[in-house]
């Protein structure tokens, strides 16, 4: 067949492979947000920033409308999507990086060499290698 098979929705089939990672990333670093907040919250007595998570939630929500996330909205709606969601990733990733400090915060690292601290916020034990410089301050 040479023809489009919808014809009064030509481009139908078409996707934004940048607006679906964005979605992507938004929604992964939102998980991971919310999963250290919850951490947070029972290990250092911190309460979970619930409506910024919700509201941060409605933003990605509001950006899965049909055409949006299927790439067949506009050039130029798919560029405020895009910066909308690269939004929300900056928020979560300010959200899991205070819940994690404040977990951290509650270690006691007084004793002799450096304290590294890793979370995994995963529902399953991870394997990896981690690489870490040790920052000796003067005092």
């Amino acid at each position: 067949m040479a023809d489009e098979l919808q014809s009064h929705a030509l481009g139908c089939y078409s996707v934004n492979s940048a607006l679906k990672r964005a979605h992507r990333q938004a929604e992964n670093r939102l998980l991971l947000a919310e999963r250290l907040a919850v951490m947070t919250n029972l290990w250092a007595d911190a309460p979970a920033p619930q409506a910024r998570l919700n509201e941060l939630w409605h933003r990605l929500a509001f950006n899965q409308f049909h055409d949006t996330l299927g790439g067949t909205s506009i050039k130029t709606a798919a560029d405020d999507a895009i910066a909308e969601l690269s939004g929300v990733v900056t928020a979560a990733d300010a959200l899991a990086d205070d819940a994690a400090r404040a977990v951290a915060n509650r270690i006691d690292a007084s004793g002799p060499g450096a304290t590294v601290v890793v979370f995994n916020p995963a529902c399953q034990p991870a394997s990896t290698y981690l690489e870490y410089e040790e920052i000796r301050l003067r005092r």
